[in-house]
């Protein structure tokens, strides 16, 4: 049997239309997995009734994390916030890891992660990281627009055969600043900020800064990187 991933939605503020982007179901299901759309709830009931039928959680891009969730007041730079799908991840994320069930986060995911469990964030990287270059690439995103370098020895680094870096793109202009409790860094990028970490006491809770469902067609990296997440899913549904 195929795993089942919940994936996480956003809500199109222009048409107030609850969404995926295309890009994340089909790089699941060429994967190997059986991807279905998670509701709007913060429910805890709910929430649990949910992670008792998935095999895992895929953490999705879109808008800005609300600071208000990690103690700050909004910068400018901020998009207004998608107050149902924080509501919505910061009780599934937590619940999802606490019963160690594989998860993985894409962009706001590895974001959102962090938050949840802890962490905080760089609001805007060209205020507060003016050092940074651009990690806002214009389109087609399906290329590399600057390299991280993989920690020796980390999950990643171990999947990827020991690769020192690779290229990945970039859409975002937020970015970790200090980690939550239990969450280690994987990845860098080339002017310092953390790309991708890991929770070294879960079977599979990974995430990262930068989009594989964009590139997984044509970079072996990014799909063994679904790869790796979908195989994890199905570990656990064969456990079930």
């Amino acid at each position: 049997m195929k795993p089942i991933i919940g994936v996480t939605p956003l809500t199109n503020p222009d048409t107030d239309e609850t969404v995926i982007r295309p890009g994340y179901f089909e790089a699941l299901t060429a994967c190997g997995a059986i991807p279905v759309m998670l509701p709007y709830t913060n429910d805890v009931t709910d929430i649990d009734q949910i992670l008792g039928h998935v095999d895992g959680i895929l953490l999705t891009g879109g808008y800005d994390v609300n600071p208000h969730l990690y103690g700050e007041s909004p910068l400018p730079q901020v998009d207004e916030p998608q107050r149902e799908l924080d509501a919505l991840q910061m009780v599934l994320v937590p619940r999802a890891v606490s019963r160690d069930l594989p998860v993985l986060g894409i962009c706001r995911g590895i974001q959102v992660i962090n938050v949840a469990l802890g962490g905080n964030l760089v609001q805007d990287i060209p205020t507060q990281c003016p050092q940074s270059h651009t990690h806002r690439m214009d389109p087609p995103f399906d290329a590399p627009w600057h390299d991280v370098s993989i920690v020796e020895g980390s999950p990643l680094g171990r999947l990827l055969d020991g690769e020192p870096s690779m290229g990945v793109n970039s859409k975002h202009h937020q970015a970790l600043r200090e980690l939550a409790p239990g969450i280690e860094p994987m990845a860098w990028s080339d002017d310092g900020l953390v790309e991708a970490v890991w929770m070294p006491q879960k079977s599979y809770v990974w995430a990262v800064q930068w989009h594989p469902e964009l590139m997984f067609a044509s970079d072996w990296h990014q799909r063994r990187l679904i790869e790796s997440f979908v195989a994890a899913a199905q570990e656990h549904a064969s456990a079930r």
